[in-house]
Formats: C-alpha cells, sequence, structure tokens
C-alpha cells in the first residue's frame, strides 16, 4: 500500500493541475477557492483512509484506535457532505458549480465507504471485508481522479 501511495502523490505533482481549482479566469473567486480546498480535502482525506489501513496492516496502530480514527474519519467526512448537499439545495450555485459540488458529494459518499470498510475489516478481519474494503478504494480513487483531472 505504501507504494500505492507514494505512486498516486508521484502522479499527482506531475499531473496537470486541476482547471477547476486552479483557473486564473474564475468567475466566482469564492468559488475557485472553494474548487481548490475541495480537492485538497478529498484527495488528503482519501490519502488518510489509506495511510490508516497501512498501519493496521504494519501492526502500528492497535485495532481500537484504527476504528476510532477511521470512525472521526467517517464523521467529518460525513459532515462535509452534509453541508456540500445544504449548498446544492440552496440554489444559489450557477450550473458548474452545481455539477463540481454535486461530484463532490458523490467523493465523500465514497470516503465514508472507504472509512467503513476499514472498520468492518479490523472488527471482523477476512477476505470479503478486506475486498469490500478494496472495492470502495478503487471506486474512491477513481472519482477522485477524475474529478481532479489526473486520470
Amino acid at each position: 500500500m505504501k507504494t500505492l501511495a507514494v505512486l498516486l502523490l508521484a502522479l499527482l505533482v506531475g499531473a496537470a493541475t486541476p482547471t477547476r481549482a486552479q483557473d486564473p479566469n474564475a468567475e466566482n473567486p469564492v468559488m475557485h477557492s472553494f474548487g481548490a480546498i475541495g480537492a485538497q480535502a478529498v484527495f488528503c482525506n482519501y490519502m488518510a483512509i489509506a495511510e490508516l489501513a497501512d498501519l493496521h496492516g504494519k501492526q502500528v496502530y492497535e485495532k481500537t484506535k484504527v476504528v476510532q480514527l477511521a470512525n472521526m474519519y467517517v464523521g467529518l467526512t460525513t459532515a462535509a457532505k452534509e453541508s456540500l448537499s445544504d449548498l446544492v439545495d440552496s440554489g444559489k450555485l450557477n450550473s458548474g458549480d452545481d455539477a463540481a459540488v454535486k461530484e463532490m458529494i458523490i467523493i465523500n459518499d465514497l470516503l465514508i465507504s472507504t472509512a467503513k470498510g476499514i472498520i468492518t475489516y479490523v472488527e471482523t478481519p477476512s477476505s470479503e471485508t478486506q475486498a469490500v474494503y478494496e472495492k470502495n478504494r478503487q471506486k474512491s480513487w477513481k472519482a477522485i481522479s477524475k474529478f481532479l483531472g489526473i486520470e
């Protein structure tokens, strides 16, 4: 997993900067900044969850610590998702921003599933629970890489 993290970081650094976060001609500087912070948040959350899985796999963290931290990721990501949903429901976004925020909601849902997958695997280790975590992790990365423009 550590090799995967390094590879993903190298891809991110070497990839073109996401246009949503870096468009100098952005109409709305607030949404421009929001996009940059949102991109950072989903990427960092993904990496943190993956690192948590690595730390568990290497037996650096005990089961209780892994579950505690994964639950924190679930809670923070759920709060972010709910806030994003409220923003969409407000009707105050233009169509492009609305689509981007909806994409972030989907990514946050996937990240929640990924963090919950860690919890399930740690509490009930099996090839099945590991496969569910891995499937959610891959779905999360696919959505994040598309969002960041680093497919």
